[in-house]
């Protein structure tokens, strides 16, 4: 589990329909398919989320984060049913 702070960081959130389609874009198609180009145009350079085992720093640590995710678990997926925008929490389901 970990939380995420400053998650657009820098960039300018026009609204809150707006970081959460952001974040929805990141688990669908970074977490979920793998596309590591979305996280360059939504996320910012001060990114951090922290975990208890980890934290991981910026687009380049969270690419490299999700890389090894994706490699321990390529079947596994972040389901957005069980997302929350309030308290965000990771758990893959296979």
């Amino acid at each position: 589990m970990g939380t995420i702070e400053n998650w657009l960081g820098n960039k300018r959130i026009v609204t809150i329909s707006n970081k959460k389609a952001k974040i929805r874009r990141v688990i669908e198609e970074v977490i979920n398919k793998g596309n590591m180009a979305v996280v360059d145009e939504v996320m910012a350079s001060n990114y951090v989320y922290h975990n208890p085992e980890m934290e991981v720093k910026g687009p380049e640590g969270f690419k490299q984060f999700v890389t090894m995710m994706r490699t321990a678990s390529p079947t596994c997926i972040l389901p957005l049913a069980i997302w929350s925008p309030r308290r965000t929490q990771w758990r893959l389901v296979s």
